[in-house]
């Protein structure tokens, strides 16, 4: 078994009025970690260089693209390990039969990352799920202050702002809609009071 690692090297497409922003270096960090663990660990690791440098990660990592899939597969490698992100018609799904894959599926992925579609499919199940609505403007929100707006396809609590009023929810939509980093449909649900297990600015980006 000889392992190769994937990480993202481009954003994924645009799913209708939402948009998933790529993160910086495409999880080449958290991809060179899972790589040198393993290496230590004693597994067959394969690196795009016979060296790789414990302080640069793109020596331990492929592109998850045809170019880094190819090199990873001729350079050995049976078996790849997709730190990325996925969606129908990855490149990945090409080579689903002749190698190995570690990873989820493309299409689960593009459905549950929809944070919307799968909170109200947990409702529908009876889970103690909160009830969002989505939106695209502060005209559409008819619910109670304070709440949360957050990306339908975000990651972590990357542009989650907590709402106080009217006001501030239409700044805070008219500005993620002009920084076009998340498509211009987003999600709101109620503010649940209490410690959370991160920090939460009122009011402001995380």
């Amino acid at each position: 078994m000889n392992i190769a690692i994937l990480y993202q090297v481009k954003e994924p497409p645009q799913v209708g009025n939402i948009r998933k922003p790529m993160k910086e270096g495409g999880y080449s960090d958290s991809g060179s970690d899972l790589a040198y663990e393993l290496k230590k660990n004693g597994y067959n690791l394969i690196t795009p260089v016979e060296n790789p440098d414990e302080k640069n990660n793109i020596d331990w990592v492929f592109g998850d693209d045809d170019e880094g899939i190819t090199k990873a597969i001729n350079m050995g490698a049976d078996v790849l390990w997709l730190n990325t992100v996925l969606y129908d018609g990855h490149p990945i799904e090409k080579y689903i039969g002749k190698v190995k894959v570690i990873g989820q599926k493309c299409s689960d992925v593009q459905t549950y990352d929809d944070k919307y579609y799968t909170n109200h499919i947990l409702l529908e199940h009876g889970l103690d799920i909160v009830n969002d609505v989505s939106v695209k403007s502060a005209d559409e929100y008819n619910g109670d202050f304070p709440c949360v707006i957050k990306p339908i396809r975000g990651r972590g609590s990357q542009g989650v702002s907590v709402i106080e009023n009217k006001e501030q929810l239409d700044k805070v939509i008219n500005k993620l809609v002009a920084d076009k980093i998340y498509g211009s449909e987003f999600m709101i649900e109620p503010y649940l009071d209490g410690e959370k297990p991160y920090a939460v600015q009122k009011g402001k980006y995380i």
